[in-house]
């Protein structure tokens, strides 16, 4: 089970299981703010973003997961977009003139 599912999946008391956005978020901002520098370091490699330039090689999950909850801490946004490429390939792979 992935991290939104669970998230989205939990019951929080709120009429129809559903959880507001805000809360969503600082939910998962608790929960990842638990995950160990290492285990963080070694998705970011998992993605190959940083090793390769060929978006087709990259590992898309492990990108989003990583989009949808580690990087949602601004701590390791800003170290992530100051000391590797990771954010510059992924965003120039959005460009639409590419």
């Amino acid at each position: 089970m992935h991290c939104f599912e669970f998230f989205t999946n939990i019951r929080v008391g709120l009429p129809n299981n559903s959880v507001i956005s805000n809360n969503l978020i600082d939910l998962k901002q608790h929960y990842y703010a638990e995950v160990d520098e290492m285990k963080y370091q070694n998705k970011v490699k998992m993605t190959r973003i940083v090793s390769e330039k060929d978006w087709r090689k990259w590992h898309w999950d492990t990108i989003l997961e990583l989009c949808e909850g580690n990087l949602i801490t601004t701590t390791r946004l800003e170290a992530l977009i100051q000391r590797t490429k990771f954010i510059k390939r992924l965003l120039n792979f959005y460009l639409p003139s590419k």
